[in-house]
Order: C-alpha cells, then structure tokens, then sequence
C-alpha cells in the first residue's frame, strides 16, 4: 500500500531573516513534512511523476531513500520521450516499478514504441489507459472535463487483447486499475487480483479518494479512514495487488478538491492514525496473509483475513456508530484501536463480538 506524491514533496523553501539566527539573508531549507509522515505510517511505496527524474538533486534525494526502504513507481503518459527513456534507462535502480499510461486513440502510433521501451527497462511495467469521454459520461452521467485513466473489471477481454498483441509481447508485467469512490473496496481488489491472475500479470489499483463531480469537495474523514483501511488490508492479502490511495495532501482549492491525510500545513489527520497503527498491526503478524471475504453486519461491515496465527478482522463501523458487532470464532482475541493504538483484550460470545 503507498500514495500517490502529487504535490512536491521535496520542495525547497526559503526561511526569512528573523532576527533570531539570521537578520542579513534567507537560509535554504528542503520541506520533508510529507516524507517525516510516510515515515510515521510506515509507509515505503509512492508514485512519482517523470519530474521528480528530471531534477539531479531529486534523484540523488531518491536513491538515497530508496536505500532506507522505499520503493518508487515512476508513471508516465504515451510513448517516452527520446530524453525521458534515457533518464529512466538511467535510474532504473531507483525505480521499483513503471506505470504508463495509454491514449487508445492513438493506441496504434504508439503501441510499439511503449514496448519497445518497456523491455528496455528492468523494471516490472504497467499498462494504463485514458477513459474515454463516453465511458466517463457512463459513470458519472454526465460529462465533465476531467482526465480519468485505469482500466475497470468489464475492460477485461480488451486487457486480455492488448497482452496478445506482438508490440507488447514480453513487455508488461501489470496493469493499472481504477477504483473509484462508488465502488466497493474488498470486493473491487478481490476483483483485479483474479482478474490479474487469469492473465498472469499483477495489478496496481489506484483508490480515488474524491468523487467524480471535480466542482464537489470531499472531505470525509470517517469514510477516507474505513477505505484507506479496508485497501491496506486488500493489499496486504491478495499478494499481487498494490493498491495507492491518490491524495496524500489535502487538495484544497481547484478541480477536486479532497482532504488528505495531512492537511495543507502537514497536520495529521485521523486517517494518518489508521495507516499508522493498522501497518502497526499488520506488521506484528508472522507469516503470510490469506484473504478472507467482507460482509456487512450490525452497526458496519468487516472483512476477514487468514493468518498463520489465526483470524484477522477489519471492522469498520459506520459513520456515528458507537458499537458494531463483528463475528467472531468463541475464544479470545485482541483488539486495537486504529485511531490511537490501544490494544484490548477482547472475549468472544457466541461467535460474535461487540466492540
């Protein structure tokens, strides 16, 4: 699980003379807010564009975190630029995967061009399309000017299609998805994984954190939190999916405007607190994780993951709801608070718990 790092993330700023440590000049200094809250989330991936490649002293800045841990998905648009190849080429080490994005207008013009570069690279590389105006018009109902891109379930049979194709052949290693805030988490990642495994590809699903009207705001902490939760846990069972949640920062003016989990002067929010403690909880667990299913039941809904040590269960209570009812095998279990980390012991009756 990672975001996506659409602001500048290692913006230079200047500090102005106070008085206090300099009165005769401004001092230089690099804002690492969002990098010191990936770290307290424990957060490693992020999608970053062909600019942060473009400036040396960004790309210095990525090879040093990338030997800390981090992993970096560069994601481009059409078929490479002669200098942008050679840039990627170059610095592939940095890089953990490559995400490109395709126009299917102009599909045949660059088709070729894509692969040819894709298997240039050692790196795993994932298709991504533009949705066309139609298809946007489909899903929200009506138009609006907006770039939307990631393929959906019923693309299926034109994804398969596209891997047939000789231009690409021994080129892709994934396929991006979209998953818009209409569509159910658990179930839209269980989907693209089976998806992906039919084709023997992985699949990078992008969680939209805004709706699709780019004039209406979002600011929903309580639903943020539940998805962000519910796609770390989807991408922590289905063991060829990464799912990246689109707004690390909040985008408070302009088209879609959406909360983060930081706001603008790099405050957590509550949805920080979830990714923290739940990468927390998820770490703790020895051994791999299996997916379970989601359901709903009273008071929310919750889905199930397998362990070598036993159950995992996610519930995610709705919006008001001081108490939810998950089910529970009889016995013991733990429960942790995502929102501040308490850990509480918690005993099962009649295969049901309150929590």
């Amino acid at each position: 699980f990672g975001f996506d790092m659409r602001q500048n993330w290692m913006e230079t700023v200047e500090i102005p003379p106070s008085g206090g440590l300099d009165e005769f000049d401004r001092k230089e200094v690099r804002n690492d807010y969002p990098l010191m809250a990936l770290w307290e989330m424990g957060v490693a991936r992020v999608r970053i564009p062909m600019r942060d490649l473009l400036v040396p002293e960004r790309v210095e800045r990525l090879a040093v975190l990338r030997e800390h841990g981090h992993r970096f998905t560069l994601f481009t648009f059409g078929a490479p630029k002669r200098h942008h190849r050679a840039l990627i080429e170059r610095h592939q080490d940095v890089l953990d995967a490559w995400e490109i994005g395709l126009n299917f207008e102009t599909l045949e013009r660059d088709i070729a061009q894509v692969g040819e570069a894709a298997r240039a690279v050692d790196l795993p590389v994932y298709l991504s399309r533009l949705r066309s105006i139609d298809e946007q018009r489909a899903e929200a109902g009506k138009y609006y000017h907006a770039i939307n891109q990631g393929f959906l379930a019923n693309d299926r049979d034109q994804m398969a299609s596209l891997l047939e194709r000789p231009e690409l052949s021994g080129a892709l290693s994934g396929l991006v998805f979209r998953m818009t805030m209409e569509m159910p988490v658990w179930a839209t990642v269980s989907r693209a994984s089976e998806i992906a495994t039919e084709l023997g590809v992985s699949a990078s699903v992008h969680l939209r954190m805004t709706g699709p009207n780019p004039a209406v705001g979002f600011d929903n902490e309580h639903v943020s939190a539940g998805r962000i939760a519910e796609a770390m846990a989807a991408a922590a069972a289905f063991d060829n999916v990464t799912v990246y949640a689109d707004t690390l920062i909040d985008f408070d003016r302009g088209y879609f405007p959406r909360a983060g989990v930081l706001d603008r002067r790099f405050n957590p929010r509550p949805p920080l607190h979830v990714v923290r403690h739940l990468n927390a909880a998820l770490d703790s667990v020895t051994g791999p994780l299996k997916p379970g299913h989601g359901d709903a039941c009273d008071g929310g809904r919750y889905v199930v993951m397998q362990s070598g040590a036993g159950k995992i269960v996610l519930a995610l209570p709705d919006a008001g709801v001081s108490e939810i009812t998950v089910p529970l095998d009889a016995g013991s279990a733990t429960r942790v608070d995502l929102l501040d980390g308490t850990m509480t012991p918690l005993a099962g009756k009649g295969g049901h718990a309150v929590l």
